[in-house]
């Protein structure tokens, strides 16, 4: 990596207003997407959609809000001027979480798209097979393999001191085989195929099977019954959870598209400061990366009934009652035209429910 000085220099031969833009653009999604999901994780916990898709989501929206104040704390130590000490404090403090809360994020993704593809596929099994338990269990596997995989950046980035800091303005070894060994193969290579290859090609694999069982299931249901309207089956809930998890895995694979873009031209050149692209394409990419964390709770609103519904309930009682509202008075309409007496209020609400 170049030295602090060196990246000083190149900067200023930049235009900084790109950077200071795209940086208050990226801490304005760190305040939105920890708020939001600060909201999703308590609507996730409500009895009413408890399940082993709310641990996976609950485990993702946790790592994205880690994800997203780290990279503003980072952020705000860095915009006012360019200081050493205030970049080693941030470097060795705050971004090996942010690596593993980045894969933490990308393989729960991974989690929540396979547990779809097995609830879609094999509708008979998956509920033995995805338990409470075994989703906590896959979750603590994620945490484990996200801390394991991010030892060595958490180590190189730990044994070095203030004062080396300072001096040096580096964070390479001075071992040139340990150097190559970290900077190249681990920060490129290995990165790389953990944090995208691997994860891209899984997910994409999954979702256009899972889409393909679902225009199917669609298929049979219209063969079966051409009147089949909208009902809260559990057939029709874990569509809607798939739905959901498919705009997730939909936005992840959309908006890491530049980061990985962003590693293949690592592999080419390993000096991320001899142009000036790829130091714009830098930013970029760590601001798309915020958009996907930040971004979770509005594909639950957007695509979740269920969780629509728990949220107007915890956050907004009055809206829901206006909602519900005309939905009662349309029921009772429909029973009096049933016949049903009205008067019986006890009769009544028990029909409505």
């Amino acid at each position: 990596m170049a030295s602090v000085d060196n990246v000083d220099d190149e900067m200023l031969s930049y235009s900084l207003l790109p950077f200071f833009i795209l940086g208050v653009v990226r801490i304005a999604l760190a305040c939105f997407g920890i708020a939001a999901n600060i909201v999703s994780i308590r609507v996730l916990t409500h009895k009413s959609i408890w399940s082993a898709t709310s641990i996976l989501l609950i485990s993702l929206v946790v790592y994205d809000t880690v994800f997203l104040f780290t990279g503003a704390v980072v952020i705000i130590a860095g915009l006012p001027e360019y200081e050493e000490d205030h970049l080693f404090v941030t470097v060795t403090v705050f971004y090996p979480f942010r690596y593993i809360a980045q894969m933490g994020s990308v393989y729960s993704t991974v989690a929540v798209t396979v547990e779809r593809f097995v609830v879609v596929v094999t509708p008979l099994r998956a509920r033995s097979i995805w338990t409470t338990n075994n989703a906590r269990r896959v979750a603590i596997g994620v945490f484990v393999f996200s801390l394991g995989f991010n030892i060595p950046r958490c180590v190189v980035f730990h044994q070095l001191s203030s004062a080396d800091w300072v001096e040096n303005g580096t964070l390479t070894q001075t071992d040139a085989s340990q150097a190559f060994l970290y900077t190249r193969v681990y920060e490129v290579y290995l990165t790389m195929a953990m944090f995208y290859i691997l994860p891209y090609t899984i997910i994409i694999v999954l979702n256009i099977n899972l889409i393909v069982h679902l225009r199917i299931s669609a298929r049979v249901t219209k063969t079966i019954s051409p009147r089949h309207t909208a009902s809260t089956s559990p057939t029709d809930k874990e569509d809607g959870l798939t739905i959901v998890v498919l705009g997730i895995t939909t936005c992840f694979f959309v908006c890491c598209v530049i980061p990985l873009t962003y590693h293949i031209l690592l592999l080419a050149d390993l000096d991320l400061f001899s142009n000036p692209h790829k130091v714009y394409l830098f930013a970029v990419s760590d601001t798309m990366l915020c958009v996907n964390s930040a971004t979770d709770f509005i594909f639950y609103c957007l695509l979740g009934r269920r969780f629509r519904n728990v949220f107007y309930k915890l956050f907004c009682p009055c809206l829901c009652r206006r909602r519900s509202s005309p939905v009662n008075q349309n029921r009772l309409t429909l029973l009096q035209m049933k016949g049903i007496p009205c008067s019986n209020t006890r009769y009544t609400i028990s029909e409505l429910r």
